[in-house]
């Protein structure tokens, strides 16, 4: 039998199917050219991928038990402090000085000394800056405690005990408020604390949907809205709840900016076990609670991040995505390798996150991407 012909019709469809899928190729090829990974170094060999900070130009990533500090043009490692046994988070930076604890806490100048060093009762995480420029922390232990600190010498300001501990009532997060101080614990409860360690509200765990992440916090303009498997607007100065949604999954992390809260979610189905598993970002409006806008993700968002008119956010499955501010659309993505671990650090023209699974054992590598 003769072979059979292609018509003319069949032939141009086909091209043109071909020039279509070449133009999708060289789309997506132009995207990594103009976004390119400038550099990627390890920098925690094992069970820590901290957020990033920066001090006087250099950029600080904490490992298990080292404080290093690195060119953000080149990666080259500038220097590295050993210090910790079992280091929790990265550094918090207030008046040029890096605060980082464990079983003690410290602080380091941006050259690498050890400026100061005490020794605390229990584990020391550092939480965020106060308007006078004292950091606030956590004490873990049988009284989980906030205290205050001062960044030039490490002296203790104030320390206050949260009420009524319990297994489950250790500090997730803490953040600085115009009237002092505001702290979740793991079961969901919300403690406030004016600027001078003295208390000022309390808040029951009914917000937060009793989700398996930890409790987390970002404050606005009168406002922190917390975030587990629900998503609520309180009251910085009373405590009472504005506005509450539950989530499609439990929160990996909020930025507020402009009046908006956006909160990066897990997955859609949380008895998926993977972190492969779709997630997202959400925009709710910090005054009332509704909702502006929301973008699934290819797998579970990490904490997000907002830069001027875009929000960078890391997902489960290596992906580094930027979304337009006001209406969530995606702008472009970045493969980065495994999953990130990070909020995304913006500064100088490039995109900085934590990638790799540490809490497996791996090493942690900070990769710098263009932006």
């Amino acid at each position: 039998m003769p072979s059979p012909q292609l018509s003319r019709r069949a032939l141009l469809a086909a091209s043109s199917v071909g020039i279509a899928g070449t133009a999708c190729c060289a789309e997506i090829a132009d995207r990594f050219r103009e976004h390119p990974v400038t550099w990627q170094t390890d920098v925690a060999d094992r069970y820590l991928c901290s957020p990033f900070a920066m001090v006087d130009g250099r950029l600080l990533a904490m490992g298990e038990n080292h404080l290093t500090a690195l060119d953000p043009a080149s990666g080259e490692r500038l220097w590295r402090s050993r210090f910790y046994e079992h280091a929790a988070d990265g550094p918090v930076v207030a008046e040029g000085v890096a605060v980082v604890g464990d079983e003690r806490r410290a602080g380091y100048g941006a050259d690498g000394d050890e400026l100061w060093s005490r020794e605390t009762d229990h584990h020391f995480s550092p939480h965020d800056v106060l308007a006078d420029g004292a950091i606030v922390g956590s004490l873990t232990g049988d009284a989980p405690t906030l205290l205050t600190i001062d960044p030039a010498d490490g002296s203790r300001r104030w320390a206050y005990a949260l009420p009524e501990p319990s297994p489950q009532g250790h500090v997730t997060d803490a953040v600085a408020v115009e009237a002092g101080v505001v702290a979740t614990r793991f079961d969901g409860r919300l403690s406030a604390v004016d600027a001078d360690g003295t208390d000022r509200w309390r808040a029951s765990n009914d917000w937060d949907g009793h989700g398996p992440g930890r409790p987390t916090l970002a404050a606005g303009p009168g406002v922190v809205v917390a975030a587990n498997a629900a998503v609520a607007g309180v009251d910085a100065a009373t405590g009472e709840r504005r506005w509450r949604h539950v989530l499609p999954d439990y929160a990996a992390g909020v930025a507020i900016v402009d009046g908006v809260a956006h909160v990066a979610v897990g997955s859609d189905d949380m008895k998926v076990d993977s972190w492969d598993a779709p997630g997202g970002v959400l925009a709710f409006d910090l005054a009332d609670g509704t909702e502006r806008w929301r973008t699934r993700l290819s797998g579970r968002a990490g904490p997000p991040t907002v830069d001027g008119d875009t929000v960078w956010v890391g997902t489960g499955d290596g992906r580094l995505v930027a979304l337009d501010v006001d209406s969530g659309e995606r702008r472009w993505r970045r493969s980065v390798g495994e999953r990130v671990e990070t909020a995304p650090l913006v500064t100088g023209g490039r995109v900085f996150v934590g990638v790799g699974t540490p809490a497996a054992g791996d090493a942690c590598t900070l990769v710098a991407v263009r932006r």
